[in-house]
Parts: structure tokens; sequence; C-alpha cells
């Protein structure tokens, strides 16, 4: 006996059997997936960035797999982050990738450029899916970067911008004001600002011409008296340098300058130098350590006679100067000595020290420090007789000293939850 089934009953058996294992995949696939999230395969990376000029929550919010911690010594993997302005006048950025629980036993650095047309939002883009790329190479697999949807490359990749029929021949022009205004009862401040900039930077060369004005007037009205101050300043600098190999380079360095202030209707200055790096300037975003000398002659007319009867001299002069930088996960440190010397005066010569020191001492304690020190034997343009009260009050001109010093110290402890992946900017 043959059964008739009707086609209406079969699709309905069909489409009932269907739902049930379609309900229960999902169930399991669900279930799966749940778990897979709560225990994921790999361990959770800390990661503590550094980067003082871009956009930390924005990196923070695209690294949600990571725990992103607030102290360096608490991460696995430290990245700082170095923001320079490239000859094109848009952005250089090296990244750093310092693998302190020795995951790989390897750090990386990366480099590329930003074009000075390029917005924040997609440098930023393009910035943190290269942390993405860097930091799979860190885990055991590839799941990190099917789920960010970024395909590996090789560890000597960069991102870099060529210069195609540049028209402008790498040559970059600024102009820039900037004017303000303070006005009280009895008192009032204006305040000018200008500059004038072209460049032309290259590995071999650079070319930089800078012009500078400034105006600063104040006026004061005391008991019915009227007290005004003027103060004016413009130079002009041009800076000839060339790069002779990795670590030597040679250059010509002319200025011309007036100041008020010090006394100097116009001064004309040019110096040779010669510089030698221990280092390959390659590496100077992180580190260097350079000694340079100078030597050139300056002519100087004064405003008003001065305390050595001149109101105007040629003088020679010459200057050795030692700089250092070098930048860590653990901080950076920066130095410089500066000797100046008009060698044939009597004792005329001028020392400057500056340091900038920052310090992650230990888990959630941070020190820094800036000093800066100068021993002044050549202030030749110190004009003949005593200032007036309302001249010192005002600081219309500069005083006789023989040194100047500057300090700054800073601490900074925190505490508490070492996770700060949450960004909430509400309110």
């Amino acid at each position: 006996m043959i059964k008739i089934v009707s086609i209406d009953s079969c699709f309905k058996k069909i489409f009932i059997y269907t739902f049930i294992f379609t309900i229960n995949f999902s169930n399991a696939f669900c279930k799966y997936r749940n778990n897979y999230l709560t225990n994921f395969p790999y361990e959770k990376l800390k990661i503590f960035i550094d980067c003082e000029d871009c956009e930390k929550d924005f990196i923070i919010r695209q690294l949600s797999l990571f725990d992103i911690v607030r102290d360096p010594t608490l991460a696995n993997i430290h990245i700082k982050v170095i923001m320079q302005k490239n000859a094109s006048d848009g952005k250089n950025i090296t990244i750093n990738f310092y693998d302190y629980k020795n995951l790989k036993k390897n750090d990386y650095q990366y480099n590329f450029n930003s074009p000075n047309d390029e917005s924040e939002l997609d440098l930023h883009k393009k910035l943190t899916k290269l942390i993405l790329i860097v930091l799979s190479n860190y885990l055991d697999g590839n799941a990190i970067v099917e789920l960010y949807n970024v395909n590996t490359i090789k560890s000597d990749s960069s991102f870099t911008y060529n210069v195609v029929n540049d028209i402008w021949k790498a040559w970059v022009f600024t102009i820039e004001f900037n004017g303000g205004y303070e006005l009280e009862e009895n008192e009032s401040l204006i305040n000018i600002e200008g500059e004038l900039s072209s460049e032309k930077i290259t590995d071999d060369l650079k070319i930089q011409g800078i012009y500078t004005y400034e105006i600063e007037k104040e006026k004061f009205i005391d008991d019915n008296r009227t007290i005004e101050n003027s103060l004016l300043s413009n130079s002009f600098n041009l800076n000839i340098i060339k790069s002779l190999s990795e670590h030597w380079s040679t250059g010509f360095k002319g200025k011309v300058y007036s100041s008020s202030f010090h006394n100097i209707n116009t001064s004309f200055e040019t110096f040779t130098a010669i510089e030698y790096n221990y280092l390959p300037w390659r590496e100077s975003s992180t580190k260097y350590l350079t000694i340079g000398y100078y030597v050139g002659f300056s002519r100087f007319n004064y405003i008003d006679e001065t305390i050595f009867n001149k109101s105007t001299e040629f003088l020679f002069n010459h200057s050795l100067k030692l700089g250092s930088k070098y930048l860590s996960n653990w901080g950076s440190v920066m130095g410089e000595i500066n000797y100046s010397q008009y060698p044939f005066l009597d004792k005329k010569y001028n020392i400057e020290f500056n340091l900038e020191f920052d310090l992650n001492v230990y888990s959630g304690f941070a020190f820094e420090i800036e000093l800066s020190a100068q021993s002044i034997h050549d202030q030749i343009y110190l004009a003949k007789g005593d200032a007036s009260f309302e001249e010192i009050l005002l600081k219309k001109k500069q005083l006789k000293t023989s040194f100047n010093m500057e300090s700054s110290i800073g601490l900074k402890y925190t505490f508490g939850s070492i996770y700060n992946n949450i960004v909430n900017q509400r309110l």
C-alpha cells in the first residue's frame, strides 16, 4: 500500500526540522562564541601608550582587545610615539615598541610620514592600524589580525610619501601673524608678532631663512600720571647646513638683529660651523650626542653708548657646543652645554647649561626636572648710565648680571586601578 503525503505536509515537516536545527546550532554557536571571548585563547597583553601629541582616546578605542594600563612598568608592551615636523610641513611619526616581558625577545621600530594636507583622523587611523599590525607579532596566532581585519606586513615595511613633480622643489613658505590687546581702567597692552620663513630640507641639505618681528606697548595711569613703555625687536636668521656623512655636518649661519631691550640698533653676525654626531643621524629622533664648533665675526651698532664707551664695534668670536638626547621606555634626558667667547676682549665669555630629565621611577611614580644655568660675562651692549626706577620696573632695558638660573621640579604619583580601557567624555 502506498501512502500518499501531500507536498504541503512535507514542506511543513522540513521547515519544522530546519527551524529546530537552526535554534540548536545558534545556541551552540553563541555559547561557543561567548566562551571564546570570555576565555580568549591568548593572554591579554597589557599595553602602555606614550604619546604627547596624539589623540590617545581614539587609539584606546581601537585597542579594546588589550588592557591599557596607566604606567609603563605595568605593561607587557610599551608603545612610544614620536611626532616631528618634517621638511614638507607635514609630520614624521616614529613608533617604538618595547618588549618588557620578552614575549618575542625583540623590539620594533616603524616610521612613516604624513603629508601636510592629511587630516588628523586619517593620520590616527593609519597610526592605529600600524600599531595593531605590530601587536599581532606578540600573539600566538593570527586572531588579532582577523578580528581587526588588517593584513600583516613585514617588519621592515613603512608608509612613505614620495614627492613627484614637485613644482616647489621641496621649498616650504610660512607667513604668521599674531596680535593681542588688553585693556583695563588704568592699564593697556598691545602686542604684535609676525614671522616670515622659507626652508628647503633634504637629507643632504638644509636651507632656512626666518624673519621675526615683535613690538610691545604698555601704558599705565597712576595719580593722573601716564607711564608708557615700548619694546621693539626684529631679526633675520639664515642657516645653510650641508650633510657630509652619517656623522659629520658643516654649515653657515648668518643673523641680522635689533633690540631696544639689549641696546642694539643693528647687529650683523656670520658664522661657519662644523658638527660631529657620535651616533648616526638616522637615530636622532630617539638619541644623539653632538659636538659643534662655530667661528665668525660680529658687528654691533648700539642705540646708546655702552659702558665701554662704544657706539659701534667689530668683533671676532667663537663657540663650542655639546648636545645630547636620549629617549627610552624609562623616560628621557636632554642636555646642552654652550661656551662662547670674544677672544680679543679680556674675559668676555658666556657659559650656558640646560638639562631636561623625565624619569619613571617605579609603578605610578614619575619625576621630572628642568635646569638652566648661565654664567654671563659678555654683556658688551649695556648702555652707559644707571637705569631709572621706571626702566627697572617695566623691564625696558637689560640690567647688568653675572649669572642667570632657572629650575623646576615636578613629582607625580598615581595609584588605584591599573586599567584605563574605557573612554567616557560625557558632560
